[in-house]
């Protein structure tokens, strides 16, 4: 009775059969899960089973979990809003393969010296070198870097330059540089465009945009300013003390070797005062400003304010002065008429020399000096000593 009963409770033999198949087919699928197919070719695995440099083949929609890298290659058709969706522990991002859409939101990285490439035959690429961010548009073609705006009002692209500075002082500046190679294939900066704050008190700023160039394989240096009172300054980083719109030449070499074609306008030291000078295509140097010092410092003090012609010319080899002031006062005495008149400013309108070249000493050194000039106070001209210009004290 015993052995019926265990006989009766016992499963069928076709039951025993399937259990055991099935048993059997499980272990040696996780066998050849364990040993024949590496971590990442499963089609179900635990974060971190990847190996760096692993590669995995999976099918349509793909679930990552944990932050192993590896490379994948995905295979069907993505989810309906064309995307793959892959979490990450700061939440899900998806990202576009295949012609897909997509789209970040959290931070992505490239390393140092990995581009990101652009157009279909790689046509540019963006990438940071470990110094500097560089933007390359022609790397197959001849692709430019366009400011782009499709705005139909009047302002056009903004391209903003801004320097952030937590303390803002005198000459701080924002550059636009350019780049070029030299004959050795050296990269040097070649010219700049900068932006310069002159005064940073908040309510009354000042700034001024000063265009660097480079000459005889020297730095570059500030060869024209546009200052905030409209002053353009040649050579010099400094105006006048008073007035606006105009232009102002530093002392330099005088010109010579006229282009064909051309004329021109320098400025000059002719016995120590800066004098201005117009130059023809013939070659005729003229000083337009009406008194040539050392000329002036050899005449007679007869005349309250002397004024002269001064011009030379080289292909010629000579020089003409002029006292025209003397001249008119000859004449004055032959023919019995004036023709000099001079009166006296109004003391609102007279200027102290010395005063005048201690504020522009002090301006020069807080700007950093002149461009190739050193910061001096200048003594006034003999001429002017000679009619009662104090010296400097």
């Amino acid at each position: 009775m015993l052995n019926s009963s265990a006989s009766n409770n016992r499963a069928p033999g076709w039951l025993r059969s399937a259990i055991l198949t099935t048993l059997f087919l499980l272990a040696i699928f996780g066998i050849w899960q364990a040993f024949v197919v590496p971590p990442c070719g499963r089609i179900i695995h635990a974060a971190a089973e990847c190996p760096v440099g692993s590669t995995a083949t999976f099918p349509n929609t793909l679930g990552i979990a944990g932050g192993t890298l590896f490379t994948m290659t995905i295979s069907g058709v993505p989810t309906a809003n064309g995307t793959y969706t892959i979490p990450d522990s700061f939440g899900n991002d998806t990202f576009g393969l295949l012609g897909t859409v997509g789209t970040w939101t959290a931070d992505q990285t490239l390393e140092d010296n990995v581009n990101l490439t652009l157009g279909t035959g790689g046509d540019a690429d963006i990438y940071y070198n470990g110094t500097s961010l560089r933007i390359q548009p022609d790397v197959v073609g001849t692709g430019d870097l366009v400011l782009y705006s499709a705005d139909a009002g009047v302002s056009g692209p903004i391209f903003n330059i801004q320097h952030d500075s937590a303390s803002p002082a005198v000459n701080d500046e924002s550059m636009l540089r350019f780049i070029m190679d030299d004959s050795a294939g050296t990269a040097d900066s070649m010219a700049s465009i900068r932006g310069v704050l002159v005064d940073p008190t908040s309510g009354s700023e000042d700034t001024a945009l000063d265009f660097y160039t480079r000459a005889a394989g020297t730095a570059a240096v500030s060869h024209l300013r546009i200052g905030n009172n409209g002053v353009l300054s040649i050579r010099t980083n400094l105006a006048p003390t008073a007035g606006n719109s105009g232009i102002v030449f530093a002392d330099q070499t005088a010109f010579s070797g006229m282009p064909s074609n051309t004329a021109g306008i320098y400025a000059d030291d002719v016995a120590g005062t800066v004098e201005l000078f117009a130059i023809d295509e013939a070659g005729n140097a003229t000083q337009i400003s009406p008194h040539p010092t050392m000329f002036l410092n050899s005449l007679p003090i007869d005349c309250d304010l002397p004024w002269a012609f001064q011009s030379t010319n080289p292909y010629v080899g000579k020089a003409i002065s002029v006292d025209l002031c003397g001249a008119l006062m000859a004449l004055e005495t032959l023919t019995g008429q004036t023709f000099i008149t001079v009166q006296d400013l109004p003391p609102s309108e007279r200027r102290n020399w010395a005063d005048d070249q201690q504020v522009n000493f002090d301006r020069c050194i807080a700007s950093g000096g002149q461009q190739g000039v050193d910061c001096v106070k200048k003594p006034p001209p003999q001429w002017m000593i000679d009619r009662g210009v104090p010296a400097l004290r």
